[in-house]
């Protein structure tokens, strides 16, 4: 392969890279140059790159967006902001959608629609302010099905990172359609004993349990971690695997991947769909046998059937 050749395939893998990749991967390939020449040339070219990431690096500010999930009031907000900003001096902006409750998030029908476009206009008013910044988003729980709707319906917003954990997003959801995330990462952090994102998608037509088993597109990188569904806001975890991808797009890699437990393969492999609804009947019956028979023999069936008293 003469210089030209080379240098043409160079500028090319270039191109192909997040913009936090670049310096590093092109300083990898000149140690593998033995050609003084093409060597120069290529350093040259290095030089400009860094001087043209540090020009925009210092245009461009970085903001962070927190997005919690139901039945929470986001109290690990304020210890993620703080060490945000303690660490990287980068602007948070905490999303709130008031209180939702078990109910609304699995009703099937329009409750999703309030907190979604409640953040999705402050989103809109966060960009507006911050015209020239770069967003990224740390989501827990329903926070990540709220963004990934967002995401999906509005092709005009565009993130920097994207960090999931204890995601209730369906596994097969099409990143690589959304091209949401140019130049930076999509991070999803799976915990091991995580049953909720699995409990979501057995009993509803609209979740799915990424944030038990990770998804399925390599745009994202999925991590592993041995938590449950509200054990990520450590501290230590945090400051591990949050504020290096936030700084520059580096991964902090998990600890290697357990095998799930029996409970959560049972509980991955439950129809829970006709659980529910059998579930639901049974209720049904249990109000009409209280209604029709003053029977005490048939109320302590149903009772020992649906609370075991």
């Amino acid at each position: 392969m003469d210089n030209l050749e080379y240098f043409k395939k160079f500028q090319e893998e270039l191109k192909n890279l997040p913009q936090d990749q670049i310096i590093s991967v092109a300083q990898r390939r000149l140690t593998e140059i033995q050609d003084p020449e093409l060597r120069r040339i290529v350093e040259d070219q290095i030089l400009i790159l860094i001087k043209i990431s540090d020009v925009a690096a210092a245009e461009c500010e970085h903001v962070v967006v927190l997005i919690h999930g139901i039945m929470s009031y986001a109290v690990w907000e304020d210890k993620v902001e703080k060490i945000i900003r303690e660490k990287l001096g980068l602007s948070v902006y905490q999303l709130r959608y008031a209180w939702f409750d078990l109910f609304r998030f699995l009703c099937p029908f329009y409750t999703r629609k309030i907190p979604i476009e409640r953040v999705l206009k402050e989103l809109k008013d966060i960009r507006d302010r911050h015209e020239t910044s770069r967003i990224s988003v740390i989501c827990h729980s329903f926070g990540t099905f709220i963004i990934s709707e967002i995401l999906k319906k509005n092709r005009n917003i565009k993130l920097h990172h994207a960090v999931f954990c204890g995601s209730v997003v369906k596994e097969e959801y099409d990143w690589a359609n959304l091209e949401c995330c140019p130049g930076g990462r999509i991070i999803n952090d799976c915990g091991n004993r995580d049953y909720w994102p699995i409990i979501a998608d057995r009993i509803s037509f609209i979740y799915g349990p990424s944030g038990t088993f990770g998804f399925t597109s390599t745009r994202v990188k999925n991590r592993y971690h041995d938590t449950s569904h509200d054990d990520y806001f450590n501290d230590e975890f945090i400051k591990r695997y949050w504020v290096s991808v936030l700084h520059d797009g580096s991964i902090e890699e998990a600890p290697a991947r357990i095998e799930p437990n029996l409970l959560l393969k049972i509980l991955a492999h439950t129809p829970g769909k006709t659980i529910a609804v059998g579930f639901i009947a049974l209720i049904m019956l249990y109000l009409a046998s209280i209604k029709l028979s003053d029977n005490y023999f048939i109320i302590r069936v149903w009772m020992r059937i649906l609370i075991g008293i």
